[in-house]
């Protein structure tokens, strides 16, 4: 289970750093909205920072 927590900690630390660099204007956010009718909508995109290139995507549909 440590493992496991290493690398959970890992990502929040990355994710932190990532979002300090977008606030402080040293990262640039590029994404778009899908959107799929009453089902709701998915969000994609990446962020360019210091450490590379962060791709995401938020899948806001609606789960029956």
């Amino acid at each position: 289970m440590g493992e496991r927590r290493s690398r959970e900690d890992r990502i929040a630390a990355d994710l932190e750093s990532i979002a300090a660099q977008l606030r402080e204007g040293e990262a640039t956010l590029y994404g778009y909205e899908v959107d799929l009718d009453a089902a709701g909508r998915v969000q994609r995109g990446g962020i360019t920072c210091a450490d590379g290139w962060f791709a995401f995507e938020f899948d806001e549909r609606r789960k029956p």
